[in-house]
């Protein structure tokens, strides 16, 4: 499964599909070459690791649009932090 994802490419649906097809349907499919077959795989997949380093299809980049103010029409932050402190012993971050 790990190479499965990261043939296809990590947080896309599609691309763990296709990569679940390029790892278990195309053995299948060039069955004669059984003895080289391994061979093959870790070269694919040392070509993957360098050139394409997202996978195949890699995800999209998500944008979210809930936390909207109304009377601006900007958008707010998920989280904010006011008066956070932490002590460590004597030392205050």
């Amino acid at each position: 499964m790990f190479a499965i994802v990261i043939l296809g490419g990590s947080g896309s649906i599609p691309g763990v599909l296709l990569g679940s097809f390029l790892f278990v349907g195309l053995p299948e499919m060039f069955r004669d070459f059984a003895d080289a077959r391994m061979m093959i795989f870790g070269l694919a997949m040392i070509v993957m690791m360098i050139f394409r380093t997202q996978g195949i299809l890699p995800p999209t980049p998500r944008t979210y649009r809930w936390g909207r103010r109304e009377s601006r029409g900007s958008r707010m932050s998920l989280l904010t932090l006011k008066n956070l402190t932490k002590s460590f012993g004597g030392l205050m971050a």
